[in-house]
């Protein structure tokens, strides 16, 4: 809901600062924002749509704990009655993904499908979801208590977040 307002007279004390999201494409996996931002400290500034005015592009990343395949063995052990169908993670991949300050989501690789190739063993690493936390829908931009509660609430699981450098 928009409430527009109008101050009569030529004193206006205060800052006045506006964000606008004008487009948002989250089709290719992690987000991309772009914000038209007003702030009347700049007014005196000319920037990208005017006096005052700045363009924001805000994107998410990705970060990996280790080079991605590094340390993932795929192999077979005495007994197994097929070849090449066990996996190990020998140094703890995790990969984080950070959508925003509030957003954040954390998965580690998994083997698909391992199996024999060309004498030796192979599979296809896919992720799978450990621990993530995303802002309520109505507190996207909150920082109230109430809203710092619901994004708590909002877990993946009970692991500890490991962090990805």
């Amino acid at each position: 809901m928009e409430v527009p307002v109008r101050v009569q007279g030529g004193a206006k004390l205060g800052v006045v600062h506006l964000e606008f999201t004008d487009l948002v494409v989250p089709d290719f996996g992690i987000p991309i924002a772009a914000n038209r931002i007003y702030d009347s400290r700049d007014a005196d500034q000319i920037g990208d749509f005017g006096y005052g005015w700045t363009l924001d592009i805000r994107q998410g990343s990705i970060q990996h704990n280790y080079v991605v395949g590094e340390g993932i063995a795929v192999y077979t052990t005495a007994g197994d009655m097929q070849p090449c169908q066990r996996f190990d993670d020998q140094l703890g991949h995790y990969a984080e993904v950070r959508l925003s300050d509030d957003e954040w989501y954390t998965f580690r690789p998994v083997v698909l499908e391992p199996g024999p190739l060309a004498g030796g063993c192979s599979g296809t690493v896919a992720y799978e979801l450990v621990d993530g936390v995303r802002p309520a829908p109505s507190c996207a931009s909150s920082a109230t208590a109430t809203c710092a509660r619901a994004r708590s609430r909002w877990r993946a699981s009970a692991r500890s977040r490991p962090r990805a450098t």
